[in-house]
């Protein structure tokens, strides 16, 4: 698994409860995979122009076909506004058809990067929401 480090959002000094998304995507095609983590690499370099954004990690594991996000928000509208902008819809919509993508979604602390990871990890093996 190649994962990067932690990239602080628009709202670095969060300290508060927070919005935490996870997902997990399974990839169909290894032709694919150079273009999604393209992808992903282009939405964590304007990190830090998302609105109520605290933080992003990012992962691959390239043997399984698998990407793996956690990030942090501010508020659940936050995450949404994102999820709905127009840059994260020009990214994924070339592969939408041909991604499986699973999703978690809760309130926690987002100040230890590590621990969250793998929080995230656990909770998307489990499908809790």
């Amino acid at each position: 698994m190649i994962t990067m480090r932690w990239k602080v959002g628009a709202v670095p000094e969060h300290r508060e409860q927070a919005c935490i998304s996870a997902t997990r995507t399974e990839i169909a095609r290894t032709r694919d995979l150079p273009g999604i983590m393209l992808g992903g690499l282009r939405l964590r370099a304007r990190w830090s122009s998302n609105p109520g954004s605290i933080g992003v990690r990012l992962g691959v594991d390239l043997r399984r076909r698998v990407s793996y996000s956690v990030s942090a928000w501010r508020s659940p509208e936050d995450l949404d506004r994102f999820v709905r902008s127009e840059h994260h819809r020009r990214v994924i919509a070339p592969y939408r058809t041909r991604v499986d993508v699973h999703a978690v979604r809760w309130e926690g602390d987002c100040t230890d990067h590590d621990a969250l990871w793998r929080e995230a990890r656990d909770r998307l093996a489990n499908g809790s929401r």
